[in-house]
């Protein structure tokens, strides 16, 4: 007899008629076993450094597809490497949107990306199915084992507890990392947007290959899912190009200062007056991350203290592409200082160090690049940077 997923169970009527045709197609996928492909071969860690313990999933525990919680830690898990499609919630259910996502998925995918710039985030029929597929793949598991995939992973976005899962059998059969099989079924790119996996790079690479190479999940064309994935993962590996760019540069001791460091507002904050060279993405969430204005443009580059910088003249924002720029790590060199916008309320924390942007003005398109392309050649203060009008009656 089949069994009905529980995600088609729970979810209600127009939850379930999403769910359906991704379940359907992505049946081989979910329940059978792994191909013969030689994969890389992988293990859970030994180093302490890396290991943050073995646990029983919560009830109720897969909470979509790339998050997860169990019994005794607080916080939720965000599992690293994976991406997966956003899943209905609550009222959501019976929304006039998703009635449209079950009646003409092509016209629901228009509406809820018209005039973003950027690939967006948003619910799935496949983020219901891989959600069903997580609570298939843990059924009958009683411990689950979290790793770090670098001992300085923590926290990430939304507070969640940034992690691998592997699921522990009590049978004999060796432990099984969620991450990757989740990949390898295609119910998620692999997600390198924030950098690729330290550990089992290959490994990711390989399941995505093999997901796509047999049309599974989101890479199939009998399923409803994101349509931009060529786009998504094009722009991932920018991201990542950019993180090993900063990476090399840090092992060549390049004083570099990257934005998003624990520590760099308080090293910002030394090098007033100073020529700096700074890495920083440019804040897709951030609808004020690129201004373009008569007198040039504005970039916001983040980090928990976004710095400004200013685009001195407007035919140097077109040679530099400004609006190109934005969710995309840059590099830029040139002298900071204080004197930008007020900080927004969210970023004005009691007892931070400042109140308002640090700022760095650009005049020279050598002075600002895409992080994935390289740093920026070497420029001196005051050839590249020497002090406008304004900083001078300033003083």
């Amino acid at each position: 007899m089949t069994r009905t997923s529980p995600a088609v169970a729970v979810l209600g009527p127009i939850a379930a008629l999403l769910a359906l045709p991704a379940l359907a197609a992505a049946s081989e996928a979910s329940t059978s076993a792994p191909t013969a492909t030689a994969q890389p071969r992988i293990a859970p860690s030994t180093d302490p450094a890396l290991v943050i313990g073995e646990f029983q999933l919560a009830p109720g525990g897969v909470i979509d597809g790339d998050t997860l919680r169990v019994k005794g830690l607080r916080r939720p898990l965000r599992l690293l490497m994976l991406d997966t499609e956003e899943v209905l919630h609550g009222d959501d259910l019976d929304a006039p949107l998703a009635k449209l996502m079950a009646t003409d998925f092509d016209a629901y995918v228009a509406r809820v990306t018209a005039n973003a710039p950027l690939p967006v985030k948003y619910a799935t029929p496949m983020g219901e199915e891989a959600k069903a597929w997580a609570e298939r793949f843990f059924e009958g598991v009683k411990r689950v084992r979290l790793e770090r995939d670098r001992p300085t992973d923590g926290v990430g976005n939304y507070g969640r507890t940034l992690c691998y899962v592997w699921a522990l059998y009590d049978d004999g059969r060796p432990p099984r990392l969620y991450n990757l099989e989740a990949v390898r079924a295609g119910m998620s790119p692999y997600f390198i947007k924030y950098g690729r996996s330290q550990r089992f790079d290959a490994a990711f690479t390989a399941a995505q290959n093999e997901a796509r190479a047999a049309g599974r999940g989101i890479f199939s064309d009998k399923t409803r899912h994101y349509p931009d994935y060529d786009r998504r993962l094009a722009w991932w590996s920018r991201r990542a190009a950019a993180l090993e760019q900063l990476d090399r540069l840090r092992e060549r001791g390049v004083d570099v200062v990257a934005l998003g460091d624990r520590d760099a507002i308080h090293t910002l904050l030394r090098r007033q007056g100073q020529t700096v060279l700074v890495w920083g993405v440019i804040d897709d969430h951030d609808h004020d991350a690129v201004r373009i204005h008569d007198k040039g443009a504005t970039l916001r580059v983040g980090g928990d203290y976004p710095i400004e910088v200013e685009i001195e003249g407007a035919e140097l924002a077109r040679t530099l592409g400004v609006r190109q720029l934005l969710g995309e790590a840059v590099f830029v060199r040139g002298r900071l200082d204080r004197g930008g916008s007020p900080l927004p309320a969210r970023y004005q924390r009691k007892g931070k160090p400042v109140r308002h942007y640090l700022r760095i003005r650009v005049r020279d398109a050598s002075a600002l690049r895409p992080a994935h392309l390289g740093p920026p050649p070497t420029v001196g203060p005051d050839k590249a940077q020497p002090p406008s009008e304004d900083e001078t009656s300033s003083r």
